[in-house]
């Protein structure tokens, strides 16, 4: 909303009149509780009786006087990552209204009835190639820019499909990146996406570390898809994924040097020869550890605990 006419003016009117409106509704609920995960929203209802909890998945470079209001009037803080949690209190926000409750999948979605082999028909890939797949958006954050200079540098029966992207990405990376072994696939359905998983070899997650939201904050839905497929992973070796899992291999994950196309191109290799076995048998126990504790119900499970503590 705030690329419209109005710009981010039009984000604020929306938000303040949803808010408006939400409350006119709510004046009449004496036993609510808000749950939200706006700014605007938590702090103008810094203001309201009713307990507040509110979902924080990333924090600004200068922290204002409203994100502070917002925490302190909070009942409860609900975090995606563990770095968000130390960064809460170190600006003064108590660990005991903090919960980590990290992102999920939904695991029965990947739990399909294929070979590798019938995935890659399906999808009209060949059987016969070194498959390297990322799924996602095409940010700068997301390091998706290393993917391309690591298939330049590799053999060519390396192959990369990129499946994810808005309009303008996909086009910016068709013309910039035009490689025999590096092809961007463009945006495909979700329900699609795990048929990309079990086709690859191997699944890249290559998010960069010179931005906060990807190296400290985030906590990837598309890694979870990813853990939860069974295939060996590649990715940067950054404390937003390493807090989730750090068997260094055994987990099924080859860790690189973040924003190192060289090092990159050693991990995969290495996913390719002397870690292969290693590597696809630390990857299925972990789908397995994934689907026990990693899915949708079990944070909300999370999250209702700790409104009980809370309230």
């Amino acid at each position: 909303i705030s690329r419209n006419l109005f710009g981010s003016l039009g984000f604020w009117i929306e938000s303040w009149t949803f808010y408006r409106s939400v409350k006119k509704y709510l004046v009449k609920q004496p036993a609510a509780v808000y749950y939200t995960r706006d700014l605007p929203i938590a702090y103008w209802l810094s203001q309201a009786i009713s307990p507040i909890f509110y979902e924080i998945h990333t924090l600004p470079d200068v922290i204002s006087a409203k994100h502070k209001r917002a925490w302190k009037r909070a009942v409860g803080i609900i975090v995606i990552s563990q770095s968000l949690q130390i960064e809460l209190v170190k600006q003064g926000v108590s660990p005991q209204t903090i919960v980590v409750a990290r992102d999920a999948v939904d695991t029965r979605q990947f739990k399909i009835n294929k070979t590798r082999e019938e995935c890659r028909q399906k999808l009209g890939l060949p059987f016969n190639q070194k498959i390297i797949v990322y799924t996602g958006h095409l940010y700068e954050w997301k390091g998706t820019n290393l993917m391309a200079e690591a298939a330049r540098s590799l053999p060519q029966d390396f192959h990369f499909y990129v499946v994810g992207g808005t309009s303008a990405d996909i086009d910016h990376f068709r013309t910039r990146f035009s490689t025999s072994n590096f092809h961007v696939i463009g945006w495909r359905p979700h329900l699609e996406m795990p048929l990309w998983q079990w086709a690859a070899d191997v699944l890249l997650l290559p998010t960069s570390a010179r931005s906060a939201i990807g190296s400290k904050y985030t906590s990837p839905l598309k890694f979870f898809e990813y853990l939860a497929s069974g295939t060996p992973i590649v990715a940067s070796d950054i404390s937003s994924t390493k807090e989730i899992l750090s068997g260094g291999g055994t987990d099924g994950i080859e860790y690189f040097e973040p924003d190192n196309p060289e090092d990159l191109r050693r991990a995969i290799i290495e996913a390719f020869g002397p870690k292969k076995m290693l590597l696809q048998t630390g990857a299925k126990k972990t789908a397995t550890i994934i689907s026990t504790h990693y899915t949708w119900e079990n944070r909300a499970k999370i999250i209702s605990s700790f409104f009980k503590i809370r309230l």
